[in-house]
C-alpha cells in the first residue's frame, strides 16, 4: 500500500513539475478593461514583461499602456522603423529608465488614479526623458513629483465635487 501511494505521489509531482510556466499575453482590449476594473496585477505584469520584447514591440506596448492609463512616460511613436531611430546604447538606457520610472509609478498614488489625465503626467516625460540613466536623485525627485500630481489632482474642484457625489 505504501508503494502505491508513493508511486501516485511521484506521478503527480512529475506531471506538475514539468508544466511550462504561464506566458504573459499582451492584449490591448484586456489592458483597457483591467484599467477600468483596477486589476493591478495585469497592469503591473504588462510592465514587468517588457524586457521580453524586441524594441518595436516594447514601443507598441508602452504606447498602449500610456493611452490606457494616462501615464505618458516612455511613450514612443511605434510607427515606422523604431530601431532605426535610436542607437543600441540609447535603446538600453530608454528601457532601463522606463523600467525604473514605471516601478515608481506602480508604487505611487498616481497608479490606478482615474482622475489623473495625460496633461498631468506629460510633465514627467519632459523632465525625466533623457539619454542617460536616471540617478538615485532623479528617482527621489520623481517620487516627489508623483506625489505632487496626486496632491494637485486630489485637491482640485472636480475631484472634491466627485468625492461628494
Amino acid at each position: 500500500m505504501k508503494d502505491i501511494v508513493f508511486v501516485i505521489i511521484i506521478l503527480l509531482c512529475s506531471t506538475g513539475c514539468n508544466r511550462e510556466p504561464e506566458v504573459f499575453r499582451y492584449d490591448d482590449n484586456r489592458l483597457t478593461r483591467t484599467w477600468e476594473e483596477n486589476d493591478s496585477i495585469y497592469l503591473k505584469n504588462w510592465i514587468l514583461h517588457l524586457d521580453e520584447l524586441d524594441f518595436a514591440d516594447f514601443a507598441t506596448r508602452i504606447n498602449a499602456y500610456a493611452y490606457a492609463t494616462n501615464f505618458l512616460y516612455g511613450n514612443i511613436d511605434p510607427e515606422g522603423d523604431v530601431d532605426a531611430r535610436w542607437t543600441k546604447p540609447q535603446i538600453k538606457v530608454l528601457r532601463l529608465n522606463t523600467g525604473m520610472v514605471y516601478n515608481e509609478y506602480n508604487k505611487s498614488c498616481v497608479f490606478l488614479n482615474k482622475v489623473i489625465t495625460q496633461d498631468d503626467t506629460y510633465c514627467l516625460c519632459l523632465k525625466y526623458w533623457r539619454d542617460t540613466v536616471l540617478s538615485d536623485q532623479d528617482i527621489d525627485s520623481l517620487r516627489k513629483d508623483l506625489q505632487a500630481i496626486c496632491n494637485k489632482v486630489n485637491n482640485s474642484p472636480a475631484t472634491l465635487i466627485q468625492k461628494h457625489l
